[in-house]
């Protein structure tokens, strides 16, 4: 009964902290044009096996609590993801269609555990602390210029002088920190949100030994990962927090010392931030007219396919099919869940996010910077939809933020 109890009470932390583990079974890798696709790669990630133990160890436990999700809400979700499902019936490849749809079932999943929970506060220190160990590792790549590739950890090797995401300038090539996540934006994102918890709880008055020792390496981190998207919406989230609580000493001494962090940071690798900063050099030009392509391209597949869309995880099929020459989605949420799920699935998706916060219902500064947060995350990037560390990241943001459901004083 003992070892019982103690899974339950770990169970969905231990999902939480292994958000950036990577680990997982490949079943099919295809490769187009000799390179290797991962929007076509059929797997099965460690974490989402997790969140599945998970659920099955919880299930006699969860309870609604005021905070949890509106039930007309979790109708929403619920259909969102039977649509999602239903869509590998017109999907040119059904076999991604599914993966993809049980990959949402899975954030849905994970997300409709945490919002049962009585109190986060294991769920938000194991939040905090995998960001802080994530943050430590990716600045550890970035001064070791390489990351050496693990199975068990799921990392693919990356290196300054080789194909994989890095800065240019004057001083040479450097290499953005990746932690233990598929891409730098994906890292920048989890460590965004990590910190806005992190001054929502000094706010709250329960910053502890993990908060206080946490926010440094956070702040680094997510410098380190050199993603301005990332940038934005830890600065957003700042900003709603300050905006909120004017002059709260106790938050603006924590911006201060991040601020410290982040002055020391630029100062150690100022070039490379100019050059990211300014958007100017070879890469960062590329980087731009790619994203405006991967738009273009996406009206164009969404235009085959009006009503239904091409199905859920079929954008790059869809462009392959097409012929187009760029193999990614646009970066951004919104064109990305249009183009495979239609109008039906982008008037799910939005009733789910209306229908989380009932009319009257007030939302506390804390709630309303992790949504910025969120929102900037998902209008610069496509990760939180496309990519299973992005959606159960989706699915913690929303548990948090339901967790801050009222106006506090």
């Amino acid at each position: 009964m003992k070892m019982i109890r103690v899974v339950h009470t770990w169970a969905l932390p231990a999902v939480v902290f292994l958000i950036p583990w990577g680990a997982r079974v490949i079943f099919l890798q295809p490769q187009v044009d000799g390179v290797t696709v991962e929007a076509l790669t059929l797997s099965l990630f460690a974490v989402e096996l997790l969140v599945y133990v998970a659920a099955a160890v919880s299930v006699r436990t969860v309870r609604r609590r005021p905070s949890s999700a509106p039930r007309r809400a979790e109708f929403v979700l619920f259909v969102l993801v039977l649509w999602a499902l239903a869509s590998a019936l017109w999907s040119p490849v059904p076999a991604l269609a599914m993966q993809a749809a049980v990959r949402l079932l899975a954030a849905a999943l994970l997300l409709y555990l945490l919002a049962r929970q009585e109190d986060l506060g294991r769920v938000r220190d194991a939040f905090l602390l995998s960001a802080a160990l994530q943050a430590g590792l990716g600045l550890w790549q970035l001064f070791a210029h390489e990351i050496g590739a693990s199975t068990l950890l799921g990392v693919a090797a990356q290196h300054a002088a080789g194909p994989s995401a890095v800065i240019e300038s004057a001083a040479g090539r450097l290499l953005r920190a990746y932690g233990t996540f598929p891409h730098p934006n994906v890292l920048g994102g989890f460590l965004a949100a990590a910190l806005v918890v992190a001054l929502a709880d000094w706010r709250q008055g329960r910053a502890g030994i993990v908060v206080s020792g946490a926010v440094p390496l956070i702040a680094a981190g997510l410098l380190a990962s050199f993603s301005r998207s990332a940038w934005i919406a830890a600065a957003a989230g700042a900003f709603v927090l300050v905006a909120y609580l004017r002059l709260d000493h106790r938050l603006w001494l924590r911006l201060v010392a991040v601020g410290v962090v982040g002055i020391l940071f630029a100062i150690l690798v100022q070039p490379y931030l100019v050059a990211r900063v300014t958007a100017d050099g070879r890469l960062e030009e590329r980087s731009i007219n790619e994203r405006k392509l991967a738009l273009i391209q996406a009206r164009g597949i969404f235009l085959a396919a009006p009503l239904t869309g091409v199905g859920i995880g079929q954008t790059v099929p869809a462009l392959i099919r097409a012929g187009e020459p760029l193999l990614e989605p646009p970066h951004l949420v919104p064109a990305v869940v249009i183009t495979e799920l239609g109008p039906v699935g982008l008037l799910l998706a939005a009733a789910f996010l209306l229908t989380l916060f009932p009319r009257g219902r007030r939302v506390s500064p804390e709630a309303a910077a992790l949504a910025a947060c969120a929102a900037v995350l998902s209008l610069f990037d496509h990760y939180l939809w496309t990519a299973v560390p992005g959606l159960l990241l989706g699915a913690l943001i929303f548990a948090l933020l339901l967790d801050h459901p009222r106006q506090t004083p």
